[in-house]
This record gives structure tokens, C-alpha cells and sequence, in this order.
């Protein structure tokens, strides 16, 4: 009869139902569909012989539900299950005739309130009416049946509207209810005939989550109250530009993880498009930003347009060897009218200084009618061994009478010993008259190597 019973359990503890959540509300995108498997612990009573019976069962539990609903706002919440078939046979010559008086208990998640609730829908479930009704702080499904065996069917849909009420970034999740087999989250009454004179029974059965995950994660998010927050690169706010050079704006606007989204960004010019720097003086920049539901910010940075000349460094590339240097040019964009001077620097890319290079620094002026250009060698280090083409950056970081134009550029260093050679050969099949051979080298060659 154990045997039996189990085979029983088997079948009646929610048989192949997957609970199917769908969460809806106006204006927030759906998340992708989840599934999460609820592991139920079931006892069934009244059993000839043995009394009771305790057994286990996993449910498949798929949930499509929004990520986050602003605070206060109400949300609806659809619970379904999909279509069963309850198998008559039992096993053990047992059969199933149908089950009846079936409850689902649903409480109504933390940090909400509920404001209504109904079923709808469900077929194959007898003669009896479904109802819903509330009892203290959950919602209790009755399904009378009955439903027979054999006989396709599926439950009502639960609705609910809940108002999100908790505090801002904490989660509504419903979850099936249940913590014992007194306190159940599902309960039904089998009725079947048991084999070896054991007759016609009823058996009452309980179950409860052993294990409950979330069916969803609603993250309450603050009221929007605040335009989108607005960040601007160039022009830098307090900045220096040489008149008549090309500066490119370049802004952004981001309304966060809880805002209702970005609906205009505008800056005095577009993002990306050219500053105006024909004018001397002080200049002011502006960007002016709009979320969807109407709040808006605005942003001013001021920038002063100078006639001191700007000064650009560019880098260059050099094989290493016995004296190589990577050579930086770095000039003046106009000549200039008073004493100007620059401070440089050296800094790591792949190149690393004291192993490829050699660590610069130092300041360069530039005298009225003299040159615009002037040269920075940096010294390269022979390390005897290959390596893979690499760069370092020369930095201009602070400068006199001369406006930073293009302050930063990385010069290049290609090696002088010969890569490594790699030979792979591959497969043919037999009777073939050639096998492919691949050759390559490590990396790049400065010569021709053969």
C-alpha cells in the first residue's frame, strides 16, 4: 500500500501545473519571462492502513512580471496556471476518479496593498462554481469540482491590483503562501478506489512550499521629481580655448535608473558640432534638459576664448636599436607675442618606462619670433628580446602664455629582433598528395624575414 500511495502522490501533488505570473502596469517596460522551481512538502491523510502519508514534490513556476513601479502607483498582478490532465490511473491497480474541493492560498505580498481582486476564466472544472475571497491578509481560491481524471482542465486566473505602498527601493514579490501542512499554500481532496478491497476513499492532501522563491521582483522606485541630470565634458566649465581653434561640445543627459527617461537633451550647440571661438572673452554654454513626464534641468558652464597660441603635441614611431629615439613634435598653432612655455611629461600604455623607454619630462619655450615647433626625443631601451609593437603617451600638463589644444599623443616602438616562427601542420586524408603546412610569425617583422 506504501508503494501504492506514493505512486498516488505522485501524480495528485500538483501533477504537471506550471503557475504561470503576469505582472502589468501602464508606462514600465515588462521583464523577460523567469522560471524558478517551488519544492513542495505534501501530506495525505485518511489513508487505509498506513493512516498518513508524507511525501515531496518540485514545481516549475514560469513568472513574467515589470522590474520596478513608482511609489504609490498600482500595478495589476495575473496568476494562471497551465492546462493539466490528472491521469486515472494510479498504479498498483489504484485509480483516480477525481479531485475535489481544491484551494490555492496567495497572501497579499509585503510593502503593497491590495485594492481588488477577482478570478477569471478556467475550464474542465465540473459542475461546481470557482470563488475567491479574502481572508485576513490572503487570498483563498476554491475550485469545488469536481474535476475528473482523464479530462483536460485548467484553473481560474487569480487578478489582483496592488498599490505599492512600501518605502522607495524595496520589492513586491507574491510568492505561493504556506510555512506547514496546518498552514497550507495548496490543499485538494482526492477521491479514488484503492485496490485489494480497500474500497472507495477520499483522501484529503496537503502541501506547503519547502523551499519559496519570489514568482516576481517589483522594485519600488522613488517618485520622479528631478529633471535628468546633465553632464558636460567640453567646453569645461572655466576652460581656455585659443580663438578661431576647433573645440567640439560634447555633453550628456542620463534621467537614472528610476527616472521616467530622457525626453530632450540641447546644448547652445549639438553634442559633437564645433563651440564658437571666433570672439574673445567669456562665453557661456548651456544645456537644457526634459524628462517624459516633465520635469527639467538646465546646466551653464562659461569658457574664456583667448588670442595666446594653443600648442599640440603629435607622436611618432622609431625601431628599437642602439640610440633610438621616439620622437614628439609639438608646436605652436600661431606665432606668439610674449614668452610661452610648456611642461611635459612621459606616461605607461603597453610601454612600460625603465623596461622600453626611457622616463622624459621637462619644459620647452618658445620665444617671440622664433620657432613654432620644437622636438622631444625619448630615448628607447634595447631589451634583446621580442616584443609586440607598443606605445607610450607624451603628456603636455601644464602651460604659460599657450593654451593646451591637443595636450596628450602616444608615440610608437617597434622591435628590432626578428619574431618567433610557428609552424602548425594539419590533416589530410589518406591518398591525398599534400599536406597543408601553415607558417606565421609571432608578431609583426621590421625587416623581411625569411
Amino acid at each position: 500500500m506504501r508503494k501504492r500511495f506514493g505512486a498516488i502522490l505522485s501524480t495528485i501533488a500538483l501533477t504537471s501545473g506550471a503557475l504561470v505570473a503576469t505582472v502589468a502596469t501602464v508606462g514600465v517596460q515588462p521583464a523577460a519571462a523567469d522560471t524558478v522551481t517551488v519544492g513542495f512538502n505534501c501530506l495525505t491523510t485518511n489513508i487505509p492502513v498506513l493512516g498518513q502519508q508524507a511525501s515531496t514534490r518540485s514545481q516549475g513556476v514560469t513568472t513574467t512580471a515589470v522590474s520596478q513601479i513608482y511609489q504609490n502607483n498600482t500595478f495589476n498582478v495575473a496568476i494562471t496556471t497551465a492546462p493539466n490532465l490528472e491521469s486515472a490511473d494510479l498504479g498498483s491497480g489504484a485509480v483516480m476518479n477525481y479531485v475535489y474541493n481544491l484551494h490555492i492560498y496567495v497572501p497579499i505580498p509585503a510593502n503593497s496593498t491590495l485594492i481588488s481582486y477577482s478570478i477569471s476564466g478556467g475550464s474542465g472544472l465540473g459542475s461546481g462554481t470557482p470563488s475567491i475571497a479574502l481572508s485576513g491578509s490572503r487570498l483563498i481560491m476554491t475550485v469545488p469540482g469536481n474535476i475528473n481524471s482523464n479530462t483536460t482542465y485548467q484553473l481560474p486566473t487569480i487578478n489582483m491590483t496592488l498599490r505599492a505602498t512600501g518605502a522607495p527601493l524595496t520589492s513586491i514579490q507574491p510568492r505561493i503562501g504556506g510555512t506547514s501542512y496546518a498552514d497550507p499554500g495548496l490543499d485538494f481532496t482526492v477521491n479514488a478506489d484503492l485496490p485489494q478491497g480497500l474500497g472507495n476513499n477520499n483522501l484529503p492532501t496537503s502541501c506547503f512550499p519547502a523551499s519559496n522563491p519570489p514568482l516576481s521582483t517589483t522594485t519600488i522606485a522613488p517618485i520622479d521629481t528631478q529633471g535628468p541630470t546633465i553632464s558636460i565634458t567640453r567646453p569645461a566649465d572655466n576652460a581656455s580655448y585659443a580663438q578661431n581653434s576647433s573645440v567640439s561640445a560634447l555633453y550628456s543627459c542620463n534621467d537614472g535608473p528610476f527616472g521616467s527617461g530622457v525626453a530632450s537633451c540641447t546644448g547652445t550647440v549639438a553634442s559633437g558640432s564645433l563651440i564658437s571661438t571666433t570672439t574673445l572673452g567669456s562665453h557661456s554654454f548651456t544645456v537644457n534638459a526634459s524628462d517624459v513626464i516633465g520635469n527639467t534641468s538646465t546646466q551653464t558652464v562659461t569658457y574664456t576664448v583667448s588670442d595666446n597660441p594653443g600648442v599640440e603635441v603629435k607622436g611618432g614611431w622609431t625601431t628599437e636599436g642602439s640610440g633610438a629615439t621616439v620622437p614628439f613634435t609639438v608646436k605652436l598653432t600661431k606665432p606668439t607675442s610674449q614668452t610661452a612655455s610648456v611642461a611635459f611629461t612621459t606616461e605607461d600604455l603597453s610601454a612600460v618606462a625603465g623596461t622600453d623607454y626611457t622616463t622624459t619630462s621637462g619644459t620647452l619655450t618658445f620665444n617671440p619670433g622664433g620657432s613654432q615647433v620644437q622636438t622631444v626625443d625619448v630615448p628607447v631601451i634595447n631589451n634583446g628580446a621580442y616584443t609586440a609593437p607598443r606605445g607610450f603617451n607624451l603628456r603636455l600638463t601644464s602651460g604659460t602664455n599657450v593654451l593646451l589644444s591637443t595636450p596628450v599623443d602616444e608615440g610608437r616602438i617597434r622591435d628590432d629582433e626578428v619574431p618567433a616562427v610557428r609552424v602548425q601542420a594539419g590533416t589530410v586524408a589518406e591518398g591525398n598528395t599534400q599536406l597543408p603546412v601553415t607558417v606565421s610569425l609571432a608578431g609583426p617583422a621590421s625587416a623581411p624575414v625569411s
